[in-house]
C-alpha cells in the first residue's frame, strides 16, 4: 500500500506544480477512494488551457511531469469545466499490479 501512496503523492505534486506554473491561479487537489484499492486524484484550476506533453532534451530540468503521471497512473485525462477551468485527473490501483516497476516497458525507466 505504501507504493500506492508514494505514487499518488508524486503525481499530486506534479499536477499541482503544473497548475501553479501554467494556470497561475487558485487550485484544488482532491483524492477519492473510488473502489477497493482504487484512488482518483483530481487537480482543478481556473485555466481552460489544456496540459500538453512536450518534448524535452535529456538535460532539461522540467517537462516530464505528465509523462511521469502517465507512467504511475492506470489512466489519466482532462475534463473541461465550461467557463470554470479544468480538472486534470489520474486513477491509481493498489497492489502489485497497479504500481509500475522501475524497468517496465514504457515505465519510469524511460523518463
Amino acid at each position: 500500500m505504501s507504493d500506492l501512496v508514494d505514487c499518488v503523492i508524486l503525481a499530486a505534486s506534479e499536477l499541482a506544480t503544473n497548475a501553479v506554473l501554467h494556470a497561475r491561479g487558485s487550485l484544488r487537489v482532491t483524492l477519492e477512494r473510488t473502489g477497493p484499492g482504487e484512488v482518483r486524484l483530481e487537480v482543478t484550476d481556473g485555466s481552460s488551457r489544456l496540459p500538453l506533453q512536450r518534448r524535452h532534451s535529456q538535460l532539461a530540468g522540467t517537462g516530464r511531469g505528465l509523462q511521469l503521471v502517465g507512467a504511475l497512473a492506470e489512466e489519466w485525462g482532462v475534463e473541461v469545466l465550461a467557463g470554470r477551468g479544468k480538472v486534470v485527473w489520474a486513477v491509481f490501483l493498489g497492489g502489485a499490479a497497479g504500481v509500475p516497476s522501475q524497468d517496465s516497458q514504457g515505465g519510469l525507466a524511460d523518463l
